[in-house]
């Protein structure tokens, strides 16, 4: 298996408010892809930081979360770019900074084990 598929590693094990949802995210910036784990964060940590409803949260090898949004927008499997045509994903858009004037919305890309 790739290693950009490896849903496995789990860097933030043991934290509660922030499970692990067994996929990966990955995301087109500045002409890069970029990968994280992705977590499906209880109602208690979205509250606390007022995190809108739909949001789950990609995760940082500094031990810190960042909510997104994600929305699927693709029905079929698509190569991921950048990965030498061995990772499918569904498409997707992921929106980073929700409702702040920082918000940016990428193209990106969910991948399962």
């Amino acid at each position: 298996m790739p290693l950009n598929t490896d849903t496995t590693c789990d860097i933030h094990h043991g934290d509660p408010n922030f499970p692990h949802a067994g996929k990966r995210l990955a995301w087109r910036y500045r002409g890069r892809v970029e990968w994280s784990q992705l977590y499906e964060p209880t109602d208690e940590a979205k509250n606390w930081d007022r995190a809108p409803a739909d949001a789950m949260a990609v995760g940082s090898v500094h031990g810190v979360f960042a909510y997104v949004t994600v929305r699927v927008t693709g029905r079929t499997l698509q190569w991921v770019p950048q990965t030498g045509r061995d990772t499918l994903g569904t498409k997707a858009r992921v929106t980073f900074d929700h409702g702040t004037e920082h918000e940016e919305t990428l193209d990106a890309w969910i991948v399962e084990p």
